[in-house]
């Protein structure tokens, strides 16, 4: 599950889009709820968050404040902002500080369940691209594949680093 907060200055928005969809079946476990973006900025800082769902206009810190912190100090994170504003300058900000998406209130359950969908597969092909995923191992399971002899010290942590959950001596391929 990736971690996700909400920043909404609108009390009774806030409730609602932290009951607009079931965020698990989205991938997305709903770790914070946040009424200013100074509340927000404080708990990025001390936490790891891959999406910020944010309004534009709020009190303190605003969502633009909030996508300028991240772009500049936690750039895997992704940040999407509602507004209800339609104005260019909000638009041309956001594309600056890298928002990954803009949605202008009020917008349908469709496209909001869109974009979660979006903001999911883009997360996760980020964090496969750097994690190390089999993929990029390409030499070393061909190793194990074609029987090349490989120090069982050297399978045991290349298993570890992937995070794989495989017992190599139960796998008759990697024994």
């Amino acid at each position: 599950m990736f971690k996700l907060i909400i920043a909404e200055d609108e009390e009774m928005l806030l409730g609602r889009l932290s009951k607009i969809v079931d965020y698990n079946e989205y991938g997305f476990n709903l770790t914070q709820l946040f009424s200013n973006g100074e509340d927000a900025i404080n708990y990025i800082k001390a936490n790891d968050v891959d999406l910020i769902i944010s309004d534009i206009k709020m009190p303190g810190a605003t969502g633009l404040d909030i996508a300028k912190y991240v772009h500049e100090n936690k750039p895997d994170t992704r940040v999407v902002i509602l507004s209800g504003y339609n104005e260019f300058e909000y638009a041309r900000e956001s594309i600056h500080n890298n928002v990954f998406d803009f949605i202008s209130k009020p917008f349908r359950k469709s496209e909001y369940t869109q974009m979660l969908k979006k903001a999911y597969d883009a997360i996760d092909n980020s964090k496969r691209q750097n994690s190390g995923s089999p993929y990029e191992n390409d030499a070393f399971f061909r190793r194990i594949c074609y029987g090349s002899h490989i120090d069982e010290a050297i399978i045991k942590d290349e298993i570890k680093r992937l995070d794989l959950d495989i017992d190599i001596y139960k796998n008759p391929c990697m024994y």
